[in-house]
């Protein structure tokens, strides 16, 4: 496994797939995940917990280092279609075929400021992303 993720994804009017490979691994944990249940809980007349669970969210929460202009391109075109609720596939390894379908959480995207790169006139950026999922 490389743990270079890659996203693939349908683009909106068209429909052709597109896929998007990063540069690197995330960094740290490639597989930062954590899970937040939504649940209710009430006291019945005689005071005992009720609880209604709803669903349970899985939540990537990455950071991608020294990214290629060709990659904040292509993310800001995936962002583009995502950021309508779209489902994507999010390949956590571009060597194997295990995905999770997510959704983008749009609150959870941010840019770097551009990273002057090896060659001249090029950069490098740093993005932070969420993906989640209802399980």
């Amino acid at each position: 496994m490389n743990f270079i993720p890659k996203i693939e994804y349908i683009t909106r009017g068209t429909a052709t797939t597109v896929t998007l490979t990063f540069d690197s691994p995330p960094e740290g944990d490639p597989f930062k995940e954590t899970y937040e249940d939504s649940k209710v809980v009430t006291r019945s007349n005689n005071g005992t917990p009720q609880t209604q669970f709803n669903y349970t969210l899985k939540t990537y929460d990455l950071e991608f280092l020294f990214q290629s202009e060709a990659v904040r391109t292509a993310f800001l075109l995936f962002r583009e279609t995502a950021k309508y609720g779209s489902t994507f596939k999010y390949f956590p390894s571009s060597d194997e075929l295990d995905f999770e379908e997510f959704i983008l959480d749009d609150r959870g995207v941010s840019i770097g400021r551009p990273i002057p790169a090896a060659t001249v006139g090029q950069f490098e950026y740093d993005f932070k992303l969420k993906l989640s999922r209802v399980l």
